[in-house]
């Protein structure tokens, strides 16, 4: 839900605010005042599923791969029609390189939303990491064609046709990754490839 349901806690943190609800110290609670509200996506805000997320993300970002697991697969099992969820969890496996756990779910998550950019790019990275070089064209390819702008999906891309002595196209792939690069520092790897492809 990321920014869209931040947007929404802020802009009802400040609503009720205005209008003087909150708690007894006149501060509002945005977790409590968010149950049932919708956001722009249609999706209820729900402050366990929210908490579960980010304990998850956490422990991941920590190196706890295998807590983060076990708050993925809680987070399934309470939300098993969510295709977030199933990606989330596949990604951990990803991480932890269990690529046969991490492909079945990123499987279910595409059942649940096949033009879900994300996993099929983690669809395409786990077929990377197969050397399944075709499927991982292809999928990324889906990938791009939905949102043409992801950059992750164009670094990958960049790798399958690399590897499968492409360099034109690896170098095309690789120079789009640098420009949609969220921060300066997010494509020094991928800039590495490329000079190394053009010499």
């Amino acid at each position: 839900m990321g920014a869209a349901l931040l947007a929404v806690v802020v802009a009802v943190a400040v609503t009720l605010s205005r209008r003087g609800t909150g708690t007894s110290a006149g501060r509002v609670d945005p977790l409590k005042e968010m149950e049932g509200v919708i956001d722009r996506r249609g999706f209820t805000y729900d402050p366990v599923r929210s908490d579960l997320a980010v304990r998850a993300s956490k422990a991941l970002e920590s190196g706890d791969a295998k807590r983060a697991e076990g708050l993925y697969r809680e987070a399934v099992a309470k939300w098993p029609d969510d295709a977030d969820t199933h990606a989330s969890l596949a990604a951990c496996l990803f991480f932890q390189k269990d690529y046969d756990a991490a492909q079945a779910e990123y499987g279910r998550a595409l059942e649940l939303d096949p033009k879900s950019v994300r996993s099929l790019y983690g669809s395409g990275c786990v077929a990377y990491k197969r050397e399944r070089f075709e499927e991982a064209r292809g999928l990324l390819e889906k990938a791009l064609a939905i949102d043409e702008k992801d950059g992750a999906s164009h670094r990958v891309l960049g790798l399958v046709h690399h590897a499968t002595g492409n360099p034109a196209a690896a170098i095309a792939h690789y120079e789009r990754a640098i420009e949609l690069a969220d921060a300066p520092g997010d494509a020094d790897e991928v800039k590495q490839w490329l000079a190394e492809l053009k010499r």
